[in-house]
């Protein structure tokens, strides 16, 4: 189990990370705008910590999203099933 955290902090550290850069925010600028430390968000976009509530909707609104869509995990890939199995000959 304590790798899918490790596993999902990653992700969302990514997540940020391309988000703000899309935004062309320097990490100081992203943190001074959510009314963090640069080196908070640092750790965050580095998977060191997973934030609160509160800090994921500063992020969010600092770059321009919702929450769900920053945080989200990738969803794993849907199994097959037998009727989606079958070749048309």
């Amino acid at each position: 189990m304590p790798n899918d955290v490790y596993a999902l902090r990653a992700s969302w550290g990514t997540q940020l990370r391309a988000r703000r850069l899309e935004r062309g925010l320097s990490l100081r600028e992203a943190a001074r705008q959510a009314d963090i430390s640069a080196p908070y968000l640092f750790a965050l976009e580095r998977g060191e910590h997973s934030p609160g509530d509160d800090i994921r909707l500063r992020l969010a609104t600092t770059l321009g999203t919702t929450v769900g869509e920053l945080f989200r995990y990738p969803a794993p890939e849907p199994i097959a099933t037998p009727a989606q199995d079958r070749s048309v000959a």
